[in-house]
């Protein structure tokens, strides 16, 4: 069995690696298996078999790229971006549902949260992709029901379903195999997370929407292309729903269930985080203040736009505000 403190089990994780609770961070935080290994660069695995023991929040940047993973067994209550891995599930415990799989594209550095009960067993596998690395490997094929590409580069894209025999079988494997010691332990290790990898983007390829009750095709995610495009060129102008919907020839009730499949939210919940990002973009590197950066989000109260961005970003901008480089 393995112990490590906080800190030394997830600092390798992101940057601005933050306990929240508890203040104590030199006792140990689990016990069991567990581990995060560079396989090569931009490739990262991170397994945990391991019991928390303590009740605690972390919190850390995580950094652009995707990351897949697979649940076998124990809570679930994470979030990236403030929103929650499985909201469905609201947190309960995979013993009832079954294995989970999930993956997640962050276009950009996003914070995640982990909020862990004392006492509980943890098992799952989490396999971290760059952009960088995907690009390196080929997959840009545009004939395939799934553009993983495309996906990797829409920020906070989620997909979850039920994962085949397969994937729970290597995700088992690479649990049991990388608490082994030698000389070939990494090869190993890398040789099932390509399997692991390979195997997920093959059924993605086949069945572009495993979870039950949701469908998505080449064409959805080319319409949401033409939607987010627009939207990027519109600036802080207020976009009806009946307006996006008229530009791709779509219903309304269709493009709302286009938004909750490709990004787990609504179209209005859509553009407020991104005219939130924007401003907060603008605030972290432009120098903007923060009535210009509430216009900029669409807001025309600053008061406002103030308490939205510190509920999603948890803090100020006032305080994500950085003075324009110097020219």
């Amino acid at each position: 069995m393995e112990t490590s403190t906080i800190e030394e089990s997830l600092r390798k994780v992101g940057s601005n690696f933050h306990v929240v609770t508890p203040r104590d961070t030199k006792t140990p935080a689990l016990r069991g298996h567990y581990g995060l290994l560079s396989l090569r660069s931009g490739l990262h695995l991170h397994f945990s078999d391991a019991i928390d023991l303590h009740d605690m929040i972390t919190r850390l940047e995580q950094r652009p790229g995707l990351t897949i993973q697979v649940f076998l067994q124990g809570p679930v209550d994470a979030s990236v971006g403030g929103r929650s891995l499985f909201p469905e599930d609201d947190g309960h415990a995979l013993t009832d549902t079954g294995p989970r799989a999930l993956m997640t594209a962050r276009a950009r550095p996003e914070l995640f949260e982990r909020r862990g009960q004392k006492g509980t067993r943890v098992r799952k596998v989490s396999v971290t992709l760059s952009h960088d690395w995907l690009a390196e490997s080929d997959l840009g094929a545009v004939d395939s029901a799934f553009d993983i590409r495309r996906f990797s580069q829409n920020h906070l894209a989620q997909c979850c379903w039920r994962p085949n025999q397969r994937v729970v079988a290597l995700a088992e494997t690479i649990l049991s195999e990388a608490h082994y010691t030698g000389s070939f332990r990494t090869l190993h290790l890398e040789s099932r997370v390509l399997d692991l990898i390979a195997t997920v983007f093959s059924s993605l390829a086949h069945d572009p929407a495993p979870q039950p009750g949701r469908s998505l095709c080449m064409r959805d995610l080319r319409r949401m292309r033409v939607i987010e495009e627009y939207l990027d060129a519109a600036g802080p102008e207020t976009v009806t729903l009946e307006e996006m919907a008229r530009m791709v020839r779509i219903s309304v009730s269709t493009l709302q269930r286009l938004f909750q499949v490709v990004h787990g939210m609504s179209a209005f919940e859509f553009v407020r985080r991104r005219n939130l990002e924007r401003a907060r973009f603008a605030l972290d590197h432009q120098g903007l203040s923060v009535k210009e950066a509430a216009y900029l989000a669409g807001y025309s109260n600053p008061a406002n736009f103030s308490t939205a961005f510190r509920r999603h970003f948890g803090r100020s901008p006032r305080h994500a505000r950085r003075e324009p480089p110097a020219s």
